[in-house]
């Protein structure tokens, strides 16, 4: 099916794509797939996907560590000229570059000397981050980078990353991909525009050179990429056509029991109090245990360290009170 050569070929667009343009050929595809898995080794297959992964996927063992899944293997991915993330730049003053680590607690101090990936053969492991400055060396796996780019580095500069495209966007991150090569230009502090030199502090003017990181691709870059999935599907592949292309010629089967009559889906993670707001009256469970039905309106959630706070509305608080003095299962 041509699912993504519709609207709904988006990364996470909702549920409501289906009510957009092509929404009944999008639910059609789900409909006639339902059920269907694809399954290795009697079990399951890990069916990862990203964005988009430019020209070609990256192993699982070159990104997140351990055993290579077969069906996980790089594979090209036919984006040029159709993902807007098929390849981007990073560029970003050398002194800024070391500020980022440093906030990532990687702090070197110094004149910086060298910037440069120690990658090993594709599938052999992930690559190595190696930053030299006069006063050390700092060494980190390259994936890490990805993550303390896109954490801290739109914080201590905002003005420069995300970085801007040629197509006068930014990059939906400030490192999209863990698919990239880092060079190190020491000659580059002469070239900053002087716009890009306004955007920093006095202090923040580099002394040093320029750090470029070409990428390309959004994302983890494992298994399926939805780009790479609707340039196949435009090209005339069914579905089956392009699960196997990303997947080591696996095919979709039956999943039997392996496919479950409900599904949990977490909406948010790590944070310290949650706003919901409810439309109509809900059923609230506590550690999956039906606490009742709830009336419409904000409820907010508060976590601490012996348990969960709910506050409810003024007609429900009440109910509310009477919960938390529940024993509730574990």
């Amino acid at each position: 099916y041509d699912i993504c050569a519709t609207s709904a070929c988006q990364v996470y667009a909702g549920a409501g794509s289906s009510d957009s343009e092509g929404g009944d050929r999008w639910l059609q595809a789900v409909r006639d797939t339902e059920g269907e898995i694809l399954m290795y080794s009697g079990r399951p297959a890990q069916a990862v996907y990203s964005a988009s992964a430019g020209s070609r996927t990256l192993a699982n063992q070159d990104v997140w560590g351990g055993s290579a899944l077969p069906y996980l293997q790089p594979v090209d991915s036919p984006e040029a000229g159709v993902s807007p993330f098929y390849d981007w730049e990073v560029e970003l003053p050398g002194q800024a570059f070391v500020q980022v680590l440093a906030r990532a607690g990687n702090e070197v101090g110094g004149e910086l000397l060298s910037v440069e990936l120690n990658r090993p053969p594709e599938g052999q492991g992930k690559a190595r981050l190696r930053v030299v400055t006069t006063d050390g060396l700092i060494s980190i796996p390259a994936t890490d980078l990805k993550g303390i780019m896109n954490r801290h580095g739109a914080d201590l500069y905002p003005g420069l990353l995300p970085a801007w495209t040629e197509a006068g966007r930014r990059l939906p991150q400030a490192l999209p991909s863990y698919a990239f090569d880092v060079a190190y230009d020491a000659d580059g502090a002469g070239e900053i525009p002087i716009t890009l030199a306004e955007l920093l502090a006095p202090f923040e003017i580099p002394d040093t050179g320029v750090v470029l990181l070409d990428g390309e691709g959004w994302g983890h870059g494992v298994g399926m990429s939805q780009w790479g999935a609707k340039a196949m599907a435009d090209a005339g592949s069914d579905y089956v056509e392009i699960l196997g292309h990303y997947y080591g010629g696996l095919e979709p089967v039956d999943g039997g029991p392996y496919v479950p009559e409900d599904l949990v889906v977490g909406l948010d993670f790590g944070h310290g109090q949650a706003v919901v707001e409810a439309t109509g009256d809900f059923e609230l469970r506590l550690n999956g245990v039906v606490a009742g039905m709830m009336p419409a309106g904000t409820w907010i959630l508060r976590s601490f360290p012996n348990g969960v706070q709910i506050v409810g509305p003024d007609k429900a608080q009440a109910v509310v009170d009477d919960l938390v003095g529940r024993p509730w299962p574990q």
